[in-house]
């Protein structure tokens, strides 16, 4: 299975993330991708406390296709991250729509690979 999330980033650089539905099982692959007026100089960023495979705290930049679980295991949970870009060598997220809260996302729930 693949989820895709979509960082849609306008050209005052607010972005706004949409994913196709779906629920996340062993093997599945996460495909991040970006569009809109700055979404070439997009990266994301996960959460400390995510799995190993997901590299939590280095940047990735988009497109990229992640597999961050082989064996899902309990506790299930959602894994955020944060949509940005590189300032100066710096992650900086970017802004977000207004109503909307700023620039990330998170995974549906996926188990296991919390050991550090």
């Amino acid at each position: 299975m693949e989820i895709v999330f979509d960082v849609n980033v306008d050209a005052n650089g607010n972005a706004t993330v949409t994913q196709t539905n779906g629920k996340a099982g062993s093997g599945t692959k996460f495909t991040f991708k970006s569009s809109g007026p700055m979404g070439a100089d997009a990266v994301i960023v996960f959460a400390d406390g995510s799995p190993k495979e997901l590299k939590p705290g280095e940047p990735h930049q988009l497109p990229c296709t992640l597999v961050p679980l082989e064996q899902p295991a309990n506790p299930k949970k959602s894994r955020h991250f944060d949509c940005g870009h590189m300032v100066n060598g710096v992650f900086t997220k970017w802004g977000a729509p207004q109503g909307v809260l700023r620039g990330g996302g998170d995974t549906p729930p996926i188990g296991g690979g919390d050991e550090k």
